[in-house]
């Protein structure tokens, strides 16, 4: 670049900041559409627990015979 036209220089230059303010408007996106992501995860399980709360639930007990789950928990695993 030390032997480039100065007009080169000069768009270069200018594309440099463009790409560098279209850069963070991505990343401000980015960003929204992250917490926006988890809100609507936490609707999702809270929609969830409320209808397993709801929902009269029968489990089998360690002899083998069904009893009310009433006492029961809900666990996930989040690792996919």
């Amino acid at each position: 670049l030390k032997t480039a036209n100065e007009a080169i220089k000069d768009r270069l230059e200018i594309l440099r900041n463009e790409f560098g303010e279209i850069a963070a408007d991505n990343h401000a996106a980015i960003s929204r559409m992250k917490n926006g992501m988890k809100r609507l995860s936490d609707r999702i399980m809270e929609a969830a627990r409320e209808t397993a709360r709801r929902d009269r639930q029968i489990i089998y007990g360690a002899s083998g015979r069904m009893q009310s789950a009433g006492g029961g928990t809900i666990g996930i695993s989040e690792s996919a």
